[in-house]
């Protein structure tokens, strides 16, 4: 019965009027600019990656397969789901940025909204949806926008680490922080001391229980 509630309750969120209105803002400034710009390098990639199971998984810029693209593969898979169904072009490039930018957005305010309350999640909600850098990075097929929302959910993680202390929370985050170095190396340990600060001194726990935890969340995140 409460999952059924819990289910009920998100479904709801979803469903949210005002949500909806937000969710539509986000998707009109991005998909007004598909195909407006692409990074011609990272097309060729994902045009060379289409050629063979070796490509795809070495991230190959060169159809011949001998020269890695400057970027983990991660994003580069994402791109390549769209240009192997309806051919490589600008815009299937571009397309997932957008469909992650709009999942950041529902998941950001279906994360607020618990807490803080509607009105607080949707106006976080709309400051995604119209945020100048947001809007860019979700426009173009660079790695950027699949890193951030990766980012986002390893946040969501910790965090849930935190309130729930339990152990799968921490599994997600150093699963999701391992994404994030596959999308863009050092760039998604950026954030990373913050989070493990944040875990540290939150975490209602003997140090070394803390310490313990920690470690073995970074084994795994390595």
């Amino acid at each position: 019965m409460k999952a059924i509630v819990y289910s009920t309750r998100h479904i709801i969120c979803l469903l949210d009027p005002g949500l909806l209105i937000v969710v539509g803002i986000g998707a009109f400034l991005r998909f007004s600019r598909l195909g407006d710009y692409d990074n011609q390098y990272y097309t060729a990639t994902v045009a060379s990656m289409l050629q063979s199971a070796h490509n795809f998984f070495f991230a190959s810029f060169d159809p011949a397969g001998v020269v890695m693209v400057d970027k983990p593969p991660v994003s580069f898979w994402i791109q390549a789901v769209p240009a192997y169904i309806v051919g490589v072009s600008k815009e299937s490039v571009t397309f997932p940025q957008i469909i992650i930018g709009l999942l950041a957005i529902v998941i950001l305010y279906w994360s607020l909204r618990p807490v803080f309350g509607r009105t607080a999640a949707i106006i976080a909600a709309l400051v995604l949806a119209v945020l100048p850098v947001s809007v860019l990075i979700d426009s173009r097929n660079e790695p950027d926008s699949a890193l951030s929302f990766i980012l986002m959910l390893a946040a969501l993680s910790i965090v849930h680490a935190v309130q729930t202390g339990k152990w799968r929370w921490l599994i997600a985050f150093a699963v999701l922080m391992g994404i994030g170095f596959n999308i863009k190396m050092f760039v998604a340990f950026i954030p990373l001391p913050a989070f493990l600060l944040y875990y540290v001194l939150t975490i209602k726990y003997p140090i070394q229980r803390i310490v313990i935890r920690v470690t073995l969340t970074l084994a795994l995140l390595f």
